[in-house]
């Protein structure tokens, strides 16, 4: 499995029915076949620069200044991570050296913006997508190298829990949508996502409910265009195996695969005893047919100690080679 400890450079159609499956000739790669990644060799020969993502849980990322729509004693303290930790937090960022950022757990996309533009001032991230809630301080940001398109929150989206025995929209201020474009003729969807946490058989069943919001979003899109490439990053709270896995992979009409699988889904979290992978990263059929097998990874930018006093989950990363212009 690899393992990143220095800076790093960044080195098929979809299922509508399962009719489908006889047209993979018009899959991302063309004669490749159907969602088989390709080598490091293919993806070095071909001249393309990768796409390197990002996802990273930051636990409880507030900056120092006290949001008067937001009552909660972390983010009305102004309990900042201290100069210390976010020189390390830079750091690590600057090593891992990624070209798309999914931040979970962080208070908006101006507290990113102010921690880089403070502690890595010659960064290249300058679009930021962010939907913060109306009145909670965890939400997830999206920071690039690439232009954005157009953005979708499902913020307002309310789901009824039958075994909770509640409708609300409360974890729905967590679920992002954003076109990135790393060319003028190529882009992707990426979707940011902290799931609801929790072991219960409610929060189980919070979790497929999330997971259909932005599916559904997403089944529209490719049924308008099948090749469309998406990727679904974030802290999903749910490990391998589980019901909420198998729906991610399965659950609508788009098919999804986890780049994880080949290497046992490694541990993420937590940080100072990894455990458990509960941070992911899920390409759609296209997009996975040009995933660069062998860079999804749990990064290890820094020392466990080090980390573990910025975060307790360690960040996930992947490549993939955007198509050339004629796939």
């Amino acid at each position: 499995m690899p393992v990143h400890v220095e800076k790093l450079s960044g080195v098929a159609c979809i299922i509508i029915l399962a009719a489908c499956l006889s047209l993979s000739s018009c899959a991302a790669g063309g004669s490749r076949g159907l969602a088989e990644p390709l080598s490091p060799a293919e993806a070095a020969e071909s001249g393309e620069q990768p796409v390197r993502l990002l996802s990273w849980n930051l636990e409880h990322f507030v900056d120092h200044f006290d949001d008067p729509y937001v009552h909660d004693p972390r983010e009305d303290a102004g309990a900042a991570k201290p100069d210390a930790v976010l020189r390390l937090m830079a750091r690590a960022i600057w090593k891992m050296d990624a070209d798309v950022m999914a931040f979970q757990e962080i208070e908006s996309d101006r507290a990113a913006k102010l921690f880089l533009d403070s502690y890595l001032p010659d960064h290249e991230y300058k679009y930021f997508a962010c939907v913060p809630a109306m009145d909670w301080y965890q939400n997830v940001v999206v920071a690039s190298r690439f232009p954005l398109g157009p953005m979708v929150s499902f913020r307002e989206i309310e789901m009824e829990n039958p075994i909770a025995d509640f409708t609300t929209n409360m974890f729905n201020n967590r679920l992002l949508a954003v076109e990135v474009r790393p060319r003028e003729d190529y882009s992707f969807y990426l979707v940011n996502v902290h799931l609801k946490a929790g072991q219960g058989e409610e929060d189980v069943l919070w979790r497929k409910m999330q997971i259909d919001v932005f599916r559904n979003f997403l089944d529209r899109k490719s049924a308008l265009d099948p090749q469309r490439h998406a990727v679904v990053m974030g802290d999903m709270n749910f490990t391998p195996g589980t019901p909420e896995y198998d729906y991610m992979l399965t659950g609508g009409t788009v098919a999804f695969h986890d780049p994880f699988a080949k290497w046992g889904n490694p541990p993420s979290h937590s940080t100072t005893g990894p455990s458990r992978q509960i941070d992911h990263i899920f390409f759609n059929e296209p997009m996975y047919g040009r995933y660069i097998s062998g860079t999804a990874a749990v990064a290890k930018p820094l020392s466990i100690d080090q980390i573990s006093t910025i975060t307790d989950h360690l960040p996930v990363v992947a490549s993939f080679l955007p198509p050339q212009p004629e796939e």
